[in-house]
């Protein structure tokens, strides 16, 4: 089980009890008609230009920086694709909002 499937789940759990003291809101933020919608990452939101996998400096690659977000709240930026696959893979990572969370510069 993935930590966003055990968080998503200890919510609904948080949900369930308070729904049944008669605190949780008949209404939330959606029913009352404002929608929020996910930005997704960018290059301006990388704090360091180090990348996370070998500290090179990601603006000195030709295609960019490739910038993901994760679910752990790290926004991470690497100079390669190989970079940000290998960081995810080796320290078992999952993007905050799946394919949307990753940035890959224009060919």
């Amino acid at each position: 089980m993935t930590v966003r499937k055990t968080v998503r789940h200890s919510l609904g759990k948080v949900r369930e009890f308070w729904q049944a003291h008669g605190v949780w809101p008949e209404s939330t933020l959606q029913d009352v008609g404002v929608e929020y919608a996910y930005r997704g990452t960018s290059p301006s939101d990388i704090e360091c230009p180090a990348c996370s996998e070998c500290s090179m400096n990601v603006w000195s690659t030709e295609r960019g920086p490739y910038v993901a977000e994760y679910d752990t709240g790290d926004l991470c930026g690497y100079c390669s694709y190989d970079c940000y696959f290998a960081h995810r893979h080796r320290n078992h990572l999952e993007e905050l909002a799946g394919e949307q969370s990753v940035y890959f510069p224009p060919a």
